[in-house]
């Protein structure tokens, strides 16, 4: 992809993220499903899922072309939160850092080579972590 087209891509998803801010549906999901907020720094896009009142089970971060799925597995029921890149996430690495009161995805601007995992599985209970 040219470097313009690139840009053009992310200066529109940067507008689509302010509406993404400001659209109440979000807010409302932050309220039912769980807060999810949204940073970006010179090297990738960071995602933090707020986990201060909720305590999950499990955590599957999964990719599907464009768009990241974070599912929470509570003890009672299951919580999904989606967000929409402006490019496939087949070649852009994840990582993960669990803390006290969330987790922080980061999804790294510079492309791999190859493919990426396209699923983690955080088990919350023992502290273990699974990719595939």
């Amino acid at each position: 992809m040219g470097k313009e087209k690139e840009d053009f891509r992310l200066e529109s998803w940067e507008e689509d993220m302010k509406d993404w801010f400001l659209d109440p549906v979000n807010g409302q999901l932050d309220e039912k499903e769980f807060r999810l907020e949204f940073f970006e720094s010179t090297a990738s896009f960071i995602l933090e899922v707020d986990t201060e009142h909720i305590q999950p089970e499990a955590v599957i971060i999964k990719k599907e072309g464009h768009r990241l799925h974070i599912i929470l597995n509570l003890k009672d029921r299951k919580c999904k939160r989606s967000v929409t890149f402006p490019f496939s996430l087949d070649h852009h690495p994840i990582s993960y850092t669990v803390g006290h009161h969330s987790i922080e995805i980061m999804i790294f601007k510079k492309q791999s080579g190859s493919f990426t995992k396209d699923r983690y599985i955080i088990d919350c209970k023992n502290d273990q972590d699974y990719m595939s």
